[in-house]
């Protein structure tokens, strides 16, 4: 079965791994902190003073606009990260899309170049872009080299 839409919240799959870090810094690095400076450095302040910050980093990638990918028959929208720009492209607005590793070259009606890069994903997510981008791209007889 050809796949013609592909949706993804970015930002679930970061959660845990974000958590993860968090929990390490919060729990591991202020003990061995204090510990090598046991004598300069209160514990409690170390741990309080770490499990803030990465609240505040955790809050701050939430109150950014969240990371996606969104293709379907209309547009192709990708958002890396919640610092990085949004890139995007109406389907109606594209004359040809050539695939290379880490991006598609677009051409649209205009004559002009659009470049979507997907290289800060992972490969297995690249490959289910591409896939989705081919399919949609055959389906609406737009020029490509998938």
């Amino acid at each position: 079965m050809q796949n013609t839409e592909l949706k993804i919240n970015l930002l679930e799959k970061k959660k845990k791994t974000l958590w993860i870090i968090a929990f390490v810094l919060f729990f591991f690095l202020p003990p061995i902190g204090a510990a090598i400076f046991f004598e300069k450095t209160n514990l409690v302040f170390n741990l309080i003073y770490i499990g803030v910050g990465a609240l505040i980093v955790y809050q701050i990638e939430r109150l950014c606009r969240k990371p996606y990918i969104l293709i379907n028959s209309e547009v192709i929208s990708l958002k890396s990260s919640a610092f990085d720009k949004e890139q995007s492209v109406n389907w109606n607005e594209i004359k040809s899309i050539y695939s290379k590793i880490d991006r598609f070259n677009i051409k649209k009606t205009d004559d002009t170049t659009v470049i979507i890069n997907i290289s800060k994903f992972d490969y297995k997510l690249m490959c289910q872009i591409k896939e989705t981008v081919d399919c949609i791209a055959k389906a609406k007889n737009i020029q490509s080299d998938f």
